[in-house]
């Protein structure tokens, strides 16, 4: 604690000093004082470390790679082993449903991608029990049928100004997603599309020479993989590659057709 009172006469001068912020702003010397707002703010509530402990938090996994690399059923297999049942949001014109006699899950399609709509499904989605909520994929609410930058866009010709007037109103809606995941009571896995391109490799063993097609920055914002406990990438091979993992166990691995080995027993819950 920044502040403990050693006897009896510093505790009553201590509490004495514990003068509330309406009491405060209630002078007119600290209304005007900005330092002396701040004071009296943290007089009343002290800052205090505590020992860290580790809790069985919920998993935050992004899953990023180009179209056919394997994201949409990778997502099912993780959810089918995290366990609970699972919720799929889907941004692919029913897609995910191909998969509907491998795994057990209720979808949701959507035809428009607001980030405003995801709380809301986050907030459904664990008032109905389910364990686990899919976004397949959250790139639709950046890029997508009124997702983020189809609202700047929206924003600049309805006020007529440049794009910083629209983002002050996308924005907030952004942040509003990303606190929405991050405080979720259920696991949340995300799939992103990525930017491709194509690159020719020479074969070591015969000297030939082929395309191949790679994936390269995710579509979303940028820094998206900051907000995560685990980010990865897939290829056309179905390999995953472990980009970042709050999990030492798995940081910096590479899972051909991977599941139940990205959910560890019995720790399925810590990662």
């Amino acid at each position: 604690m920044l502040f403990s009172a050693r006897n009896t006469n510093e505790a009553e001068s201590a509490q004495q000093l514990r003068v509330s912020p309406t009491a405060a702003l209630d002078h007119t010397t600290c209304r005007n004082d900005p330092a002396a707002v701040q004071t009296a703010v943290s007089r009343e509530m002290p800052l205090q470390f505590r020992k860290a402990v580790k809790r069985d938090a919920k998993l935050r996994l992004a899953l990023s790679g180009p179209s056919g690399s394997g994201k949409t059923y990778t997502l099912l297999k993780i959810a089918s082993e995290l366990g609970g049942p699972i919720a799929l949001v889907d941004t692919e014109r029913g897609s995910a449903e191909k998969y509907a006699d491998l795994f057990e899950f209720d979808t949701l399609p959507l035809e428009s991608f607001s980030p405003d709509l995801i709380p809301g499904l986050i907030e459904i989605a664990g008032a109905k029990g389910y364990g686990v909520l899919i976004i397949d994929s959250l790139s639709h609410f950046w890029s997508g049928t009124n997702g983020e930058l189809d609202q700047v866009d929206k924003g600049k010709r309805r006020l007529r100004e440049d794009g910083s007037a629209a983002w002050r109103e996308v924005i907030p809606k952004h942040n509003k997603m990303i606190d929405a995941i991050l405080g979720a009571p259920i696991h949340i896995l995300i799939s992103m599309r990525v930017k491709t391109e194509w690159v020719i490799e020479t074969d070591e063993r015969t000297g030939k020479t082929k395309p191949r097609k790679i994936g390269l920055q995710p579509i979303m914002r940028d820094g998206i993989e900051y907000e995560f406990d685990l980010c990865a990438e897939m290829d056309h091979e179905n390999t995953l590659l472990m980009t970042k993992a709050r999990c030492p166990k798995l940081s910096g691995g590479i899972f051909p057709r991977p599941g139940k080995e990205l959910v560890p027993r019995p720790h399925k819950k810590r990662l």
